[in-house]
């Protein structure tokens, strides 16, 4: 059986249901995927600012990442053959006094980084903090007061 419709020239064609189907599936399909384009777009759903700022941020990083190439460019170097190496010896005598008082004690030669003092300090003062934070120490009266209400 087949389905009439009016031609462009103006004269009824006929079309096999078959034919009619695979039209009918195909303008489906295109509706689907058009659907699904405008729902998943990004650029159709983003405003024209955000657009602009994404762009922005794309062509920073391009640029940080071409800088960062240029600079590893011109800094290189081809290595060394190792066969040109020259050795120099290493002058003993100025590592003499240093290595003696290790030797003596070597717990007195030692001595600490001035960042972890300060990082000590810190720590004490944080865990003093915290524990005056507890609810044992928080709910407690000063002293004074504690000993007048038990008179």
């Amino acid at each position: 059986m087949g389905v009439g419709f009016l031609g462009a020239d103006g004269e009824v064609a006929a079309v096999t249901n078959s034919t009619y189907q695979e039209d009918c599936t195909r303008n489906a399909q295109v509706v689907f995927y058009e659907q699904w384009l405008s729902d998943h777009s990004s650029a159709a759903s983003m405003p024209l600012v955000e657009v602009i700022m994404r762009l922005v941020v794309v062509a920073l990083l391009a640029c940080y990442l071409f800088l960062k190439h240029r600079e590893r460019v011109l800094n290189w170097s081809e290595p060394e053959d190792p066969a040109n190496w020259t050795g120099t010896a290493i002058d003993a005598t100025k590592l003499m006094p240093s290595l003696e008082r290790v030797r003596q004690d070597y717990l007195a030669a030692r001595h600490a980084p001035s960042h972890t003092v300060w990082y000590r300090r810190g720590l004490r003062a944080l865990v003093r903090r915290t524990v005056g934070q507890l609810a044992y120490f928080r709910d407690r009266k000063p002293e004074d007061d504690a000993h007048e209400h038990a008179a």
